[in-house]
């Protein structure tokens, strides 16, 4: 492992010399795009490996539900192709939904209400 780090300290260094040629900036870069290009095709095939076990996983889980009998405690649903929901769910913005005639301002009635709304009744405020 000293090795090999030495190996990239040298590299680095001789990326920044001057004198040398830009032969070593393009064996470094080389390299770099080198593992790059692993790493991508090893995220590929662990992605493919994984989908094939979890298939498997799930048919056996499927064939226990079945001989168990157990239909009425299990379900299977598939994941949404849409983000989670709920109460600590990410949602886009809203328009206004209520107005300060006075200032013109406006609030889309989430989050905390304004000091010009607060504690009024919010109908004479709403935006048409």
């Amino acid at each position: 492992m000293a090795t090999a780090k030495k190996d990239v300290v040298k590299q680095a260094e001789a990326l920044f010399d001057k004198s040398k040629s830009s032969a070593a900036a393009e064996k470094v870069t080389s390299h770099y795009q080198t593992l790059l290009a692993q790493r991508a095709e090893l995220e590929a095939r662990i992605a493919a490996v994984r989908e094939a076990e979890v298939a498997g996983v799930m048919e056996q889980i499927r064939q226990l539900v079945d001989e168990y009998d157990l239909h009425d405690q299990v379900q299977f649903t598939r994941a949404r192709a849409i983000g989670p929901r709920g109460p600590g769910a990410l949602r886009g913005p809203v328009g206004a939904k209520y107005r300060n005639p006075q200032t013109g301002q406006t609030w889309s009635g989430r989050g905390r209400a304004p000091a010009w709304i607060e504690g009024k009744d919010r109908t004479q405020f709403l935006i048409d």
